[in-house]
């Protein structure tokens, strides 16, 4: 086993390295061990090790710590040696969580609108494959196959616009928003559930023109995004917190009390003659008032509305955020979460795997 540098492409004096395994000191693609006819090749670095990565050769990616007595290890003896075993499958008990190439929010063009507000499988996805191309991507590797399992934030793009058409095959009258709101209230995106969803957040072009009007849009940009003659008036104007989103965010400054009431409507397309109850969480620091706490609908498309008051004060020096939910429940349709998240600007992120194990023990 040989300590190499970065072990970059054309690096390796292929005399040296041949048939051995090399330490290099930054994650890459392998290419540079591989073309220098190694054995193998062990990356250490800072990178988080969440995800899977395809060598062109048998390669193992440890951290700085475990990367520096390897380095020792070489150091006190002339003769090292190393095994690189088969990858084993293991199971997450932390799954589902946002993975760190994901991003974590908050928007940075509207902080007030959560994002990212849902989730879909984005690591170790089997994926069809090309046959021209190698398994690794890297000239070189004869392993071509007809799937292959990749990770990144391509990945959950075909789960969440296949489970938008099958929502869709169900309910071909449902506006995007409504759609969007069936996936967003039944958390890690879960195509099954969100065909019966009970209740749903809808909204129309409407409304996000109000919303665009509230944020400041002048008539210019806005028939840019229109692409009609729109323009703004004391008629057509709602804040960011009013618009008939699935969850209620709320940005403040450290040191500052915060407080903002957000008003909701919610359509029935669950049973016909249901009563809904209200059952909320908060972590210390938060309080929620909701009003009313009952919604009885009569009838199936029948809407209600009900207001969230939200509010918390944060000390002078922290950068933190807090973060709820309220679920309403008919006895059948339970555990569809509404997230509420108030925190400072400049620390504020999305705290999925919390929201969504609260969804899978309701």
């Amino acid at each position: 086993m040989l300590k190499c540098r970065y072990c970059g492409k054309d690096s390796l004096d292929r005399n040296l390295v041949k048939g051995k395994i090399v330490l290099c000191d930054a994650l890459n693609t392998g290419e540079g061990p591989f073309y220098a006819g190694t054995a193998g090749a062990v990356m250490r670095g800072q990178i988080a090790r969440d995800s899977v990565f395809i060598f062109p050769l048998p390669a193992s990616y440890v951290d700085a710590n475990d990367g520096s007595k390897i380095f020792l290890y070489i150091n006190s003896t002339r003769n090292a040696t190393a095994t690189i075993f088969k990858s084993t499958e293991v199971n997450d008990t932390l799954a589902p969580y946002v993975f760190s190439f994901s991003s974590r929010g908050p928007n940075p063009i509207t902080s007030d609108i959560l994002k990212p507000d849902t989730s879909a499988p984005g690591v170790s996805i089997l994926a069809a494959w090309s046959l021209l191309n190698p398994v690794s991507e890297v000239k070189g590797d004869t392993r071509y196959v007809p799937y292959n399992i990749k990770s990144g934030t391509s990945m959950p793009c075909p789960h969440a616009t296949g489970a938008a058409a099958y929502i869709k095959s169900f309910h071909p009258s449902w506006s995007p928003a409504a759609i969007k709101s069936a996936l967003m209230t039944t958390g890690h995106i879960n195509p099954i559930k969100a065909v019966n969803p009970g209740l749903i957040y809808d909204a129309g072009e409407l409304d996000y023109l109000k919303f665009l009007c509230g944020q400041g849009y002048n008539a210019t940009t806005l028939r840019n995004v229109t692409r009609a003659n729109s323009s703004c008036s004391k008629a057509i104007n709602r804040t960011v917190w009013d618009l008939n989103y699935p969850s209620f965010s709320l940005s403040t400054e450290s040191g500052k009390s915060a407080a903002q009431a957000f008003h909701r409507t919610v359509t029935n397309v669950g049973s016909p003659t249901s009563i809904y109850k209200l059952i909320v969480k908060t972590q210390p620091g938060l309080k929620i008032q909701v009003q009313p706490r009952v919604l009885q609908f009569k009838s199936f498309g029948q809407k209600k509305s009900f207001v969230v008051r939200i509010g918390a004060t944060f000390a002078k020096k922290e950068n933190i955020m807090i973060s709820g939910y309220l679920v309403w429940d008919d006895g059948v349709h339970q555990g569809y979460l509404v997230n509420m998240d108030l925190g400072t600007k400049s620390t504020r992120e999305v705290h999925l795997h919390y929201l969504q194990k609260v969804v899978e023990g309701m």
